[in-house]
């Protein structure tokens, strides 16, 4: 009679403990739960010009698999955070918005973030933003098209780039193409350094398109036709700058026709 009590007792302990263990979470399982999030923040600026990037979009892409694992932008003074929520190595991308679905890349870095970071400060340096040109055509003459041409005045000229130089290097439909290609050639090889030209840009319609400026200084922008010419100087005063400009083809110069 007792061994039947005794087996009957150790069936139920048995029984117990085998509930117990179902109904209680494993102390294995809620130890190995760990907060392993990383803080990143720093400043993006250009040490040469000293300008901080303000407004502009910080992207962490991971560095093994390239998903996109944390987005933020820029304050006005160039100060960003992030957050990425394991250890990994990651790449830190800079770019600037030019308009809706047009981004250009101005820098990155390569992160490695360990278990034991909590926060780390990343720097990313010699980056600015752009000037950036809204320039639109207007009164274009059914079915021919615009092409745009500018440059910069080179540090050190004191006379801006007159409009006449642009179209006499790079209009179309010319008398001598050969002589006066030889001629602009000379004059802005000696005379009138062209920093940046976009040659060439077509207007196919009136509209507006987005220009990126690599430098600060005056700008002389020309839009021309075979017929047609209207231009115009801006001044570019600091990196970043956003200026809206148009260019009005209605009534063109009588010394353009001469060219």
């Amino acid at each position: 009679m007792k061994k039947i009590w005794f087996v009957a007792i150790c069936t139920t302990l048995v029984l117990v403990g085998s509930l117990g263990t179902i109904a209680k979470p494993s102390l294995a399982t809620t130890s190995d739960i760990k907060e392993e999030k990383c803080l990143i923040y720093g400043w993006i600026y250009d040490e040469k010009y000293r300008v901080a990037a303000s407004n502009v979009e910080v992207t962490v892409y991971d560095r093994e698999t390239n998903d996109e694992v944390a987005k933020n932008w820029t304050n006005d003074i160039g100060f960003y955070q992030v957050q990425v929520n394991k250890p990994g190595r990651y790449r830190i991308s800079v770019h600037q918005k030019i308009c809706d679905g047009c981004w250009i890349l101005l820098g990155c870095r390569i992160v490695n973030v360990s278990s034991s970071d909590k926060v780390k400060i990343v720097n990313i340096t010699w980056i600015h933003k752009y000037p950036v040109i809204r320039l639109s055509v207007r009164n274009l003459p059914q079915g021919e098209y615009a092409k745009v041409v500018w440059a910069i005045r080179e540090k050190g000229y004191i006379l801006p780039i007159p409009p006449w130089l642009l179209a006499l290097l790079y209009k179309e439909n010319r008398r001598l193409p050969s002589l006066e290609n030889l001629t602009g050639k000379l004059i802005e090889r000696f005379f009138y350094p062209i920093k940046y030209a976009d040659i060439p840009v077509y207007y196919h319609e009136d509209g507006t398109r987005y220009y990126i400026i690599n430098g600060i200084g005056y700008c002389t922008i020309v839009a021309m036709t075979s017929s047609k010419f209207a231009s115009k100087e801006i001044y570019i005063e600091q990196w970043g700058q956003e200026v809206n400009v148009t260019l009005d083809l209605s009534n063109p110069p009588l010394w353009y026709k001469l060219l």
